[in-house]
């Protein structure tokens, strides 16, 4: 596929052969960036989707990612049995909804929202919008 090529990203949907629910990659980026592996391990999940189409929905799966970025795979086979880090996973997923958030990418800048991926120029100029409306002003004399 064109898309994400001239960032070096690769997508294959011909490869994925289903949409997972997330949940369980959250938890394990959660974990990850408790060990400071948060990045290399969002890095390989996503490189293990969108190019080759592994389930990362899946425990086993994320379980062998982890292993790929010297997380413990077994620890992290142990922890995705247990409950442990869904509640600070959930926290902000629920706050993001009762703000109205209903897709990703989302920006809240300074009160603008806006969903959805964008052109910089789109970010940049919300930006200074914002600036504009939270610089202080100057006494008028």
């Amino acid at each position: 596929m064109l898309a994400g090529r001239a960032d070096g990203a690769t997508f294959d949907y011909d490869a994925i052969k289903r949409t997972p629910n997330t949940l369980l990659a959250h938890r394990v980026s959660w974990l990850a960036q408790r060990e400071d592996k948060q990045r290399a391990f969002v890095e390989a999940a996503l490189k293990g989707y969108f190019p080759k189409g592994r389930d990362i929905g899946s425990k086993s799966v994320l379980a062998e990612i982890s292993g790929e970025i010297s997380l413990d795979r077994d620890a992290v086979a142990a922890f995705l049995s247990s409950d442990e880090g869904a509640e600070s996973v959930r926290k902000p997923e629920r706050a993001a909804r009762e703000r109205g958030v209903q897709g990703v990418p989302h920006f809240d800048i300074a009160g603008t929202v806006i969903v959805g991926a964008q052109r910089p120029a789109v970010l940049r100029q919300a930006i200074i919008e914002a600036v504009g409306r939270l610089a202080p002003k100057e006494p008028s004399l």
